[in-house]
C-alpha cells in the first residue's frame, strides 16, 4: 500500500503557495513569492541546481526553506511535499549546496574605498559576530 497518497503534491503545494494570499508563502517559506522565484531562478542560472528526474527546482528549494524556516523533520516535509524521507533529505542536501554555491557571488570582502558598515550594525552588540574579524580588521 502507497505510503503518499494525497491528491496535493509537493509541487502543486508550493503552486498554491505561490499563487495565493502572500501571507501563505511567507508563513510556510519566510519570503515572499518573487523572493523565492527570484532565488530559484538565480539557482538555476548559476547552474548550482536543476531539476532531476523526479523533483523540480521549485519543489526542492520549498522543501528546503521549510526545513529551515520551521525547523521540520523529514517525516513531516515528507508528508507535507508527499515525498520518501530520503528524497526529502537529498533535495535538502542539494538545495543547501546550491545556496552555498551562491556565496561567492553574493558575500565580498571590503576593498579600500568603499563605504563601512552603518554605525548602528557596527555598534550593536548583536551583530558582533558576523562582523567582528572585519570590524577588527577596519579599526586599525
Amino acid at each position: 500500500m502507497p505510503c503518499y497518497t494525497c491528491g496535493l503534491t509537493g509541487y502543486a503545494f508550493v503552486q498554491e503557495l505561490l499563487n495565493g494570499h502572500p501571507d501563505r508563502m511567507h508563513n510556510m517559506f519566510r519570503m515572499d513569492a518573487p523572493v523565492f522565484l527570484n532565488l530559484c531562478q538565480t539557482l538555476e542560472q548559476s547552474q548550482l541546481l536543476e531539476d532531476d528526474r523526479h523533483v523540480t527546482v521549485i519543489e526542492a528549494v520549498g522543501m528546503c526553506l521549510y526545513i529551515l524556516s520551521h525547523g521540520a523533520v523529514m517525516r513531516v516535509v515528507a508528508e507535507r511535499f508527499q515525498r520518501s524521507k530520503d528524497t526529502v533529505y537529498r533535495q535538502f542536501k542539494r538545495v543547501l549546496k546550491g545556496i552555498c554555491g551562491l556565496a561567492p557571488n553574493i558575500i565580498h570582502e571590503q576593498t579600500r574605498g568603499q563605504q563601512p558598515p552603518p554605525l548602528e550594525i557596527r555598534n550593536n552588540p548583536k551583530f558582533y559576530l558576523y562582523f567582528k574579524q572585519y570590524l577588527v580588521t577596519t579599526n586599525n
